[in-house]
């Protein structure tokens, strides 16, 4: 592999609060406490989790022989 050469990134989505783009570490945590404090006072209808569909669960194999 030749690690001088310029390598193509994978594409990537920013992400968007109100039609802004928050592509810095501060606008994040914003976003963070503004989602946080406007649904903090918000009531809950827990019903709703009683009509998703249970999944099965599936084992896993040892990842090692010990």
């Amino acid at each position: 592999m030749n690690w001088i050469k310029k390598q193509n990134l994978l594409a990537i989505e920013v992400i968007q609060f109100n039609g802004w783009l928050c592509i810095n570490i501060e606008d994040l945590w914003k976003v963070l406490y503004q989602t946080f404090n406007s649904a903090q006072s918000q009531q809950v209808n827990e019903s709703l989790l009683e009509e998703l569909p249970s999944k099965q669960y599936s084992s896993w194999n040892s990842f090692s022989r010990k």
